[in-house]
C-alpha cells in the first residue's frame, strides 16, 4: 500500500478529506461543549463560537472548490463538494441560534 497518493484524483481526495471530516468531527464536539456542566445563565463559550462559524468558512471553500471542480471536469468530486458545503451550511444555521443564550 502506497504512502502517498499516485495520481491527481487521491490527491484531490487526500486535500479534501479534512474539509470533509469536520462536516462530522465539528458537530460532535460542539454537542459534547454544549452538555458540560457550566455555570447558569452563562453565555456561550469561545469554543462553541469557534466551532459554529467555522462550519460557515469551510462550506464556503468547499462550495468554491465545488465551483473550480466543475469548471476544471471533475464533475463527481464537484458534486460530493457541494454536498458537504450544502451540509455544512445547513449544520451551521442549526448550530449558530444556540449560541444566543
Amino acid at each position: 500500500m502506497p504512502l502517498l497518493p499516485n495520481n491527481k484524483q487521491e490527491w484531490l481526495n487526500t486535500v479534501l478529506f479534512p474539509l470533509k471530516a469536520y462536516t462530522v468531527i465539528a458537530p460532535t464536539m460542539f454537542v459534547i461543549s454544549v452538555r458540560l456542566p457550566r455555570p447558569r445563565h452563562s453565555g456561550a463559550t469561545d469554543m462553541e463560537v469557534f466551532l459554529a462559524m467555522s462550519l460557515g468558512v469551510c462550506s464556503v471553500i468547499l462550495l468554491l472548490m465545488a465551483v473550480v471542480l466543475a469548471l476544471v471536469g471533475q464533475k463527481v468530486h464537484a458534486l460530493s463538494c457541494l454536498g458537504f458545503a450544502i451540509a455544512e451550511f445547513l449544520i451551521g444555521g442549526l448550530l449558530t441560534p444556540s449560541l444566543a443564550s
